[in-house]
């Protein structure tokens, strides 16, 4: 089993969220989300582009069997 951090968490603490936050705040980027935040469609795109997904349904499909 895994003993430390996933490559997809090692890669994604190089994106400082606080940078992130800023221009989300900035441009109004979660102003009438409910639940999907920036933050969080931001890490879901880039685990697609990271696992070389072909469609965003690709990546839906791996994110839910990813899940547990």
């Amino acid at each position: 089993m895994n003993q430390g951090k996933y490559v997809f968490s090692q890669i994604m603490e190089l994106v400082s969220h606080k940078v992130f936050t800023t221009c989300v705040n900035r441009y109004k980027g979660d102003l009438k989300t409910k639940q999907f935040s920036c933050w969080k469609q931001f890490l879901c795109m880039a685990f697609g582009q990271l696992t070389h997904r072909e469609s965003l349904s690709d990546t839906i499909v791996c994110l839910k069997a990813n899940a547990g």
